[in-house]
C-alpha cells in the first residue's frame, strides 16, 4: 500500500475512534447523526480494504 493510502486508512480510523470517544463522553448513546458517520467511515474503510486486496 503506498504511504498516501496508508496516511489516508490512518486518518479514517483515527477519525472515527474520535467520534465514538465524544459520543460516549457526552453519555454513551451514540445520536443518530453519529451513527451515521461511523457507518460512513466503516464503508470507506471496507472500500479501501476491498481495493488494497484486490478483490
Amino acid at each position: 500500500m503506498n504511504e498516501e493510502r496508508k496516511g489516508m486508512v490512518n486518518q479514517i480510523m483515527a477519525d472515527s475512534a474520535e467520534l465514538i470517544q465524544a459520543e460516549r463522553r457526552k453519555g454513551g448513546i451514540l445520536s443518530e447523526q453519529s451513527a451515521l458517520e461511523i457507518l460512513k467511515i466503516e464503508a470507506i474503510r471496507e472500500l479501501i480494504n476491498a481495493v488494497e486486496g484486490g478483490y
